[in-house]
């Protein structure tokens, strides 16, 4: 049973982002709830992000020590390979899975994007701040769940097979994004895959940032413009 717990913790971890992306789709209705909700969830993603460094017993790093070791320092030849490779396979994956119009029509994500906001002023490039700041607390937050601490749990009665479950599992959980769940799960394989070869977490936070921002490139824009 202690073989499997991983499931349960992975339940919980999706009702939690459920329960946040929720309220704030719902509560939105004007510029301050719309702040607001964004910082609810970035605190949300930092607990998690918390949380799962309590659980791996690394509570004596500092958090700047830790923010240097994950990309603080100089990325190797072989690293910017692999994030490349990653990286390139996500997109071309993603685009090509994204336009066949049967995954097209599998894209369930039951929370729509928040384009416009009564008396939104799009100008206010603070909302592009808290934004781009969100997604990346929440990108360091599921690759440490996932891959930093998940993905050992899983191994423990995977093996070999890890990156498969750990990729699909990761997948599973975007169906809370703007990205289509289906399209996506060749870059949650690619993402484990790489991991479980190199085990090396600045490999997948920065190809996972890469492919995010590339996603969202538009929402960032349109509270750019």
């Amino acid at each position: 049973m202690k073989n499997i717990y991983w499931i349960i913790e992975v339940v919980v971890y999706f009702i939690l982002i459920f329960i946040l992306k929720g309220a704030f789709t719902f509560l939105t209705s004007n510029q301050m709830t719309f702040f607001l909700g964004q910082i609810v969830i970035i605190l949300g993603y930092a607990g998690v992000f918390f949380f799962i460094l309590n659980k791996m017993n690394v509570r004596s790093i500092t958090l700047g020590l830790l923010f240097q070791k994950i990309i603080g320092m100089p990325f190797s030849i072989n690293e910017m390979l692999w994030i490349l490779s990653v990286f390139i396979g996500g997109v071309l994956s993603y685009g090509m899975l994204s336009r066949i119009p049967m995954v097209m029509q599998m894209d369930v994500n039951p929370f729509p994007i928040i384009y416009t906001i009564p008396g939104f002023n799009s100008g206010f490039k603070l909302f592009t701040i808290v934004i781009i700041f969100k997604i990346l607390v929440a990108i360091f937050a599921e690759e440490l769940f996932f891959r930093g601490y998940l993905f050992s749990k899983q191994c423990n009665t995977l093996k070999r097979s890890t990156w498969i479950v750990n990729g699909f599992t990761w997948s599973l959980t975007n169906i809370l994004t703007p990205a289509n769940f289906i399209a996506i799960i060749p870059t949650g394989l690619l993402l484990a895959f790489a991991y479980q070869k190199k085990k090396n977490l600045r490999i997948t936070i920065v190809a996972n940032a890469l492919m995010t921002f590339m996603l969202q490139y538009n929402l960032i824009l349109t509270y750019l413009s």
